[in-house]
C-alpha cells in the first residue's frame, strides 16, 4: 500500500542551549530552584518553588543580557547538577487518594494508532484557540497527549522541569482538592487546571527526556510522533498531524507551529525540509514513552522496549551523498518515492479526469437538447460537473504545492514541472489543450459546469465560448449587485468603514467576483494565443449584451466599465456604477513600464503609448534609450538615431559617424546627453531635427540627470550644460564629494568637497560667470536640491537646510527627518515638527504636531495625523481640511490626492481611492477603488488595485493582477 505522511509541526522559535544549568536554595518550607538556558543571545531564568510534600510551582521567568548578570540574580542559590527533594509520592499528598482521572486502559501499539487517528481528525489550526489553551512549542506535544489520555482513560505522565520528577494523572496538588470535574474534558476544571500546570512546568528538554528515538518507516512515523531539535537556532518540536494513503500529490511532510512565549494562537504550517541529518544526542524524530505501573507508582517505559524504537535515521547510509535529510525520510516512508514520477503520474491522473469530463460534457449537451436540465432536476445532477471540476482544480493545486515545497531540496524541479505542463496535452473540441492552460482554466474559474451551456462555454477555450461564459456570469452577478445598491438606504451616522451600515451596504465581495470575470477577458489572449485572438474576442464580446443599472450594453462596454466600479456605499450611485471623471484607457499586460510627467508610457521597450489619447507607436527591434521626465528619448538602430517626442511620437533621425552602444539619455529642455560605453554624445534639439553639438570620446560621468548635465573630465574640470550654453570650469586642486543645483535660471550650483588646501566645505558656483566662492565646513554631504536657492545637507551628522543668502536651519541629533511638499518643507523630530515656506529663503509657518509614523504629501496636502480610528488631513499651510478613516499613504498633485486606508471587518480588508479637496470641512471620497479582498483561511485573490503613478493629467492604477488602466483626471 502506498503511503504518504503529512506532518503538522509546531515550531518553537527560540534558541535553547543543549546544556542547562540548575541552581537550588533551601528554605524553611521546601526549596527554591532555578533553571537557566540561552535564548536568542540572552539568558532565560525560570524560578520555581517546591513546598515540602508538594509538587513545584513556577514563580517567574526573566531574561538577562549575559550569564554574569544572571548569576548576580542567584546570589543566594547554589549551582548543582541535580535537584534533590523529597518526592510528593512519599508525602502526605499520597494518602489523599485523589487523582486527576483514573486510568482503566494501557498504552500499546493499538492505542498509538487510535491516537494517530484522533490527531488526524482533530488537530486543526484553531484547536487550542477554540478551547482557550495557551501554548508554546513543547506545550502542544504534552497537551495533546494528556487530552487524548484523559478522554480515553489512559495513563499520562511527564517529567517536570528542574526536579525531573514525573507528574502523572494519579497526582494531585492540595489547591486542586475542591475543583469541580466534568465528563467532558474541556469543561473539567480540575483537568484544565492540571493541564495548565503541566504546560507551565515542562519545556523542550523535558519532552526530550520523556520520548525515545523513532524508527523511520511508514508504520512508525504516524500522527502524534514529532521532530525535536535542542540545539537548532530556533529550537523546536513539531508534531506529525496527518497521513495520506495512495495519494500521488501529497506533500510528504508538513509542519504546523506554535511558538514562544506561551500565548493563545493559531498553529502555523510549514513543509519539513531539513537538509542536515540530526545528531542522535540532540535532535531527530521521536515518540512519547508509555507510562506503566499502577497508581502513583507510574513510571515511563524504557526507550528500547517500545515497538517503534529505532535509530536508522542516524545511520551513515540513511541519506545519500549530497541529499537532504528530508528526502531520505520521504524515501524511507515510501521506498519508490520520486518527485519526477509523482509529477508524471499526477498529470496522467489529471489527463484522465479531463477525458472523463469531456465524455460527461458531450453526453450532457446532447441530452439537454431534449430534456429539462434546470438546476434541481435529475438531469442537472447527472450532467453538471461542479464536483468533478473541483477535483481537477484540487489535483492541480496539490501537485503545485508539492513542487513549490520541494524545490528547495530539489533544484530545477520547478522548471521541470512547468516543462511537463507544457508538453502534456489533451484534445478538446478538436484543438490541443496543454496542462498549463488547463491549470489556468480551473484555477481562475474559466469553465462552466452547467449542462445547459454550449460545449464552447463549458470549456471556454475559444473566444466565442468565453463570451458566452462571461455573459452568463455577469448577468447573475450584476443583477445581484444592482439589488444590493438599490436596497441600501442613506447613512445618517457611523458611515465609516467598520460600521454596520458600511459593511452591510458595500459591494466588495460581489465586485471581486465581477473583477475576476473581467480578468478572464483581459487575460484570455495571453493564455490562449492565436493570430487574430484579440480581434475575434472583441467581435464576440460586442455581439452579446447584458442589462444592468438600466443599461443594456455589450460585454465589450462592460469590460471597460467594470474596472472603475466603486464598492464604497457612501458615494453616489453613478460612481458605484463606474462613472469615471473622464475617459479610461486600458494598457496591455507588461513586465517593464516607464512613465513620463507628460503621461507617455514605454511598455517593455517595445511600445510607446500616449496615455491620455491612447495613441501608440511600436518600437522596432533596436536599442532604446529610456525616456526622461518630459518624454524625450531615442531609438538607436546602428548608426541611426530616431527621436521620440514629448507626446510619444516618432520624430526626425540623425545619422552618426559610427554605431556606439548608447546606454542612457539625459535631458534638460532642448539639450541632452547620450551616454555610451566608449563615448558620450551631447546633442541639441531643434524643430528641424537633431544636431551633433559636441562629441567627447573620453568616458564622462553624468552627475545630474534631472536638472542639467554636469560632467567631470580627466583634467579635473567640469562641463555644465544648460539650455543655451555649454561651459567648462577648472576645479584646480579641489576634490568633489557631492553636488546639487540650487539656483534659479541655471545660475548657481553648490559643491561639497575639499579645497586645494585640504579644507572641507562647499563651493557656490555661478554658472553664468564661472565665479567660485568657498565656505568652510566639516564633513559636509549634500543630499538634495529644494530649488529657490535652498539645499539640504549634513554636517557632522546634523541635518541642515542651507541657502544662498547664508541663512541656515539646524535640527541637531539623531532621529531627524525631512519632507518637502511642493513649496513647503517640514522637519520632524520625535513628535515635533517645523514647517517652512520656500521663497528664496525660509518663512516659518505653523504645522500640527505629528507622530513619527506620519508621511507627508506633495501638492495641496502637508500631511495627516493618526488617531485610533481616524486620519486628519492638513493643507500645506497647516489648516485642517477633513478626516478619513485609518489612512496609510497619501500622494497628490496640485489638484488631487490618492490615498489608501486599511480597515477590517469579517472577510474584507483594505480600501483606497481618490480624494478631491473640498476646502474647509470634511472631504469625502469622490472616487474609491477596492484595494484587496481577503477570504478567511485563503490567500488574497481578486483585485489588488494600487496606484502606480499619479500625475496632473491622470493616474495609472492596477485594475487586475499585472494589468493597469489610465484614468484621466
Amino acid at each position: 500500500m502506498r503511503q504518504f505522511i503529512l506532518i503538522l509541526g509546531l515550531v518553537c522559535s527560540f534558541a535553547i542551549s543543549a546544556k542547562e544549568y540548575k541552581w537550588v536554595q533551601k528554605t524553611s518550607n521546601g526549596i527554591k530552584f532555578a533553571l537557566a538556558y540561552e535564548q536568542e543571545g540572552s539568558w532565560i531564568l525560570d524560578e520555581f518553588h517546591a513546598p515540602k510534600g508538594e509538587f513545584q510551582q513556577k514563580l517567574s521567568s526573566r531574561r538577562f543580557e549575559n550569564i554574569e548578570l544572571l548569576k548576580k540574580a542567584l546570589i543566594n542559590y547554589k549551582l548543582v547538577n541535580r535537584i534533590d527533594y523529597k518526592s510528593p509520592d512519599d508525602s502526605d499528598e499520597k494518602a489523599r487518594n485523589k487523582r486527576i482521572w483514573k486510568a482503566t486502559n494501557k498504552w500499546n501499539q493499538e492505542w498509538e494508532r487510535k491516537y494517530a487517528t484522533w490527531i488526524r481528525e482533530t488537530l486543526h489550526t484553531d484547536f487550542f484557540v477554540d478551547y482557550g489553551i495557551e501554548t508554546d512549542c513543547a506545550d502542544v506535544i504534552v497537551g495533546l497527549r494528556w487530552i487524548f489520555s484523559r478522554i480515553n482513560k489512559l495513563p499520562a505522565g511527564n517529567t517536570l522541569a528542574g526536579t525531573d520528577k514525573v507528574f502523572t494523572n494519579e497526582h494531585m496538588l492540595r489547591s486542586w482538592k475542591k475543583l469541580e470535574t466534568d465528563p467532558i474534558w474541556h469543561k473539567d476544571k480540575l483537568f484544565m487546571t492540571a493541564l495548565n500546570y503541566l504546560m507551565d512546568n515542562t519545556y523542550t528538554h523535558s519532552v526530550w527526556d520523556d520520548s525515545y528515538p523513532l524508527k523511520i518507516s511508514s508504520d512508525s512515523l504516524i500522527e502524534g510522533t514529532f521532530y525535536l531539535n535542542l540545539e537548532d537556532v530556533s529550537g523546536h518540536v513539531r508534531i506529525v498531524a496527518k497521513t495520506s494513503y495512495n495519494s500521488l500529490t501529497s506533500v510528504p511532510l508538513i509542519m504546523r507551529a506554535s511558538t514562544v512565549p506561551r500565548g493563545l494562537r493559531r498553529l502555523s504550517e510549514e513543509v519539513f525540509l531539513n537538509f542536515e541529518k540530526p545528531e542522535a544526542s540532540t535532535s531527530g524524530f521521536r515518540a512519547m514513552r508509555w507510562p506503566e505501573g499502577k497508581g502513583k507508582k507510574l513510571k515511563l517505559k524504557k526507550d528500547s522496549t517500545h515497538p517503534s524504537f529505532g535509530n536508522n535515521q542516524y545511520d551513515d547510509d540513511f541519506v545519500g551523498e549530497g541529499e537532504s535529510f528530508a528526502l531520505g525520510v520521504f524515501k524511507a516512508v515510501r521506498p519508490d518515492f520520486s518527485v519526477e514520477q509523482l509529477i508524471k503520474e499526477g498529470l496522467g491522473d489529471i489527463g484522465e479526469a479531463l477525458e472523463l469530463r469531456k465524455s460527461v460534457v458531450e453526453e450532457g449537451f446532447s441530452a439537454c437538447q431534449l430534456i429539462d436540465c434546470s438546476p434541481g432536476t435529475d438531469a442537472y445532477e447527472a450532467y453538471s460537473t461542479p464536483s468533478r471540476d473541483s477535483k481537477i482544480q484540487k489535483l492541480f493545486h496539490s501537485l503545485e504545492k508539492l513542487v513549490k515545497s520541494l524545490k528547495v531540496v530539489l533544484p530545477g524541479l520547478e522548471k521541470s514541472w512547468e516543462e511537463a505542463l507544457s508538453k502534456k496535452t489533451v484534445e478538446v473540441l478538436g484543438k490541443s489543450l496543454n496542462m498549463k492552460q488547463a491549470r489556468y482554466m480551473f484555477k481562475e474559474g474559466q469553465y462552466s459546469f452547467d449542462p445547459r451551456h454550449s460545449l464552447e462555454a463549458r470549456w471556454s477555450t475559444s473566444s466565442i465560448g468565453l463570451a458566452e461564459l462571461v455573459k452568463a456570469k455577469l448577468e447573475k452577478l450584476l443583477k445581484e449587485r444592482e439589488e444590493r445598491i438599490n436596497e441600501r438606504g442613506t447613512c445618517e451616522q457611523d458611515c465609516f468603514p467598520k460600521g454596520g451600515w458600511y459593511w452591510d451596504g458595500n459591494t466588495f465581495e460581489l465586485d471581486a467576483k465581477i473583477a475576476q470575470v473581467n480578468y478572464l477577458v483581459r487575460n484570455f489572449c495571453n493564455v490562449f494565443e492565436s493570430g487574430n485572438c484579440q480581434n475575434d474576442l472583441d467581435i464576440d464580446l460586442n455581439e452579446k449584451r447584458v442589462l444592468a443599472n438600466g443599461e443594456n450594453n455589450s460585454l465589450l462596454y462592460w469590460q471597460d466599465k467594470i474596472p472603475f466600479f466603486n464598492s464604497d456605499p457612501r458615494v453616489a450611485k453613478n460612481y458605484n456604477w463606474g462613472e469615471s471623471l473622464s475617459n479610461a484607457f486600458h494598457l496591455p499586460a507588461f513586465k517593464n513600464l516607464e512613465i513620463t510627467d507628460n503621461a507617455v508610457a514605454v511598455i517593455d521597450y517595445k511600445k510607446v503609448v500616449n496615455l491620455p489619447t491612447g495613441a501608440k507607436i511600436s518600437i522596432p527591434e533596436s536599442e532604446f534609450t529610456s525616456l526622461n521626465k518630459k518624454g524625450l528619448g531615442f531609438i538607436q538602430n546602428g548608426k541611426v538615431l530616431t527621436a521620440i517626442s514629448e507626446t510619444g511620437e516618432l520624430g526626425s533621425t540623425l545619422l552618426l559617424e559610427n554605431a556606439p552602444k548608447l546606454l542612457k539619455s539625459y535631458w534638460k529642455n532642448s539639450l541632452g546627453v547620450l551616454v555610451g560605453e566608449e563615448e558620450t554624445l551631447i546633442i541639441e534639439r531643434r524643430a528641424e531635427g537633431l544636431l551633433l553639438n559636441l562629441r567627447d570620446t573620453r568616458k564622462l560621468e553624468v552627475l545630474s540627470p534631472t536638472m542639467f548635465a554636469f560632467l567631470e573630465t580627466e583634467n579635473n574640470s567640469i562641463l555644465v550644460i544648460t539650455d543655451n550654453r555649454a561651459a567648462q570650469f577648472d576645479l584646480g586642486k579641489d576634490r568633489l564629494w557631492s553636488w546639487t543645483y540650487v539656483g534659479q535660471d541655471d545660475k548657481e550650483a553648490v559643491i561639497a568637497g575639499v579645497n586645494g588646501d585640504g579644507e572641507a566645505g562647499f563651493k557656490i558656483l555661478n554658472l553664468q560667470t564661472g565665479e567660485i566662492s568657498w565656505r568652510d565646513g566639516d564633513e559636509i554631504s549634500i543630499h538634495s536640491n529644494l530649488g529657490n536657492g535652498l539645499w539640504i545637507y549634513t554636517e557632522n551628522d546634523d541635518l541642515k537646510l542651507g541657502s544662498l543668502n547664508g541663512e541656515e536651519v539646524l535640527f541637531k541629533g539623531e532621529g531627524v527627518f525631512l519632507e518637502q511638499n511642493g513649496e513647503y518643507i517640514t522637519l520632524y523630530k520625535d513628535n515635533e515638527s517645523l514647517a517652512y515656506k520656500l521663497n528664496r529663503g525660509l518663512t516659518r509657518i505653523e504645522a500640527p504636531a505629528r507622530s513619527r509614523e506620519l508621511s507627508g504629501t506633495a501638492g495641496p496636502y502637508l500631511g495627516w495625523t493618526n488617531s485610533e480610528n481616524m486620519v486628519e488631513l492638513f493643507k500645506a499651510n497647516g489648516s485642517k481640511i477633513g478626516a478619513i478613516s485609518q489612512g496609510v499613504e497619501v500622494q497628490s498633485t496640485s489638484k488631487w490626492a490618492n490615498f489608501e486606508f486599511n480597515s477590517s471587518h469579517g472577510k474584507f480588508e483594505g480600501n483606497g481611492g481618490l480624494l478631491r479637496p473640498q476646502g474647509p470641512g470634511v472631504a469625502l471620497p469622490e472616487m474609491t477603488f477596492l484595494k484587496s479582498v481577503h477570504k478567511k483561511d485563503e490567500d488574497s485573490k481578486y483585485l489588488k488595485i494600487n496606484r502606480l503613478k499619479i500625475l496632473e493629467r491622470g493616474i495609472l492604477i492596477q485594475t487586475y493582477p499585472g494589468m493597469y488602466s489610465w484614468l484621466e483626471l
